[in-house]
């Protein structure tokens, strides 16, 4: 994703934030953190399409109780109010050449394989979507991949 992102001159900043180990699968956490960039530079690229200076965008990691929140912020267009109730439910598209499986597919994920799940927090100014999930899988499943610091 890093060349992708280059490629396209978008920014990334990692907000600073308290290391804490935890216990989880990566994979999975990695292929819903790329469909978050993934819809984020989309959303950067159709609104600066000139301005490649203003394409942002920002990660943040807090850690509440037993869970990890990754938090995706971009300053994009945003969603529009009648995609709003729609985006996670079925494959849904906002984009002229998308499916629009991501974020359902995303969601599915995040509930199905780490106990987790996709929210958007704001909708616009700026879009901000969260990746919430257990910090310690490994004590509930015996599948876990993962023994990581973030």
């Amino acid at each position: 994703m890093h060349t992708e992102l280059s490629a396209a001159s978008i920014r990334v900043n990692l907000k600073d934030f308290d290391d804490k180990e935890i216990m989880q699968i990566q994979n999975i956490i990695q292929q819903i953190l790329l469909i978050l960039l993934h819809n984020a530079k989309d959303a950067l690229l159709e609104k600066f399409k000139d301005d490649k200076k203003l394409r942002i965008i920002d990660i943040d990691v807090k850690f509440k109780e037993n869970k990890c929140q990754i938090y995706v912020i971009d300053n994009g267009n945003g969603l529009s109010k009648h995609v709003l109730d729609k985006i996670f439910d079925t494959p849904k598209t906002t984009k002229k050449l998308g499916n629009g499986i991501g974020l359902y597919f995303g969601k599915k994920l995040a509930r199905q394989k780490i106990n987790g799940d996709i929210f958007l927090k704001n909708d616009k100014n700026p879009t901000c979507f969260c990746l919430e999930f257990d910090s310690n899988l490994g004590a509930k499943d015996d599948k876990c991949e993962l023994k990581a610091t973030l």
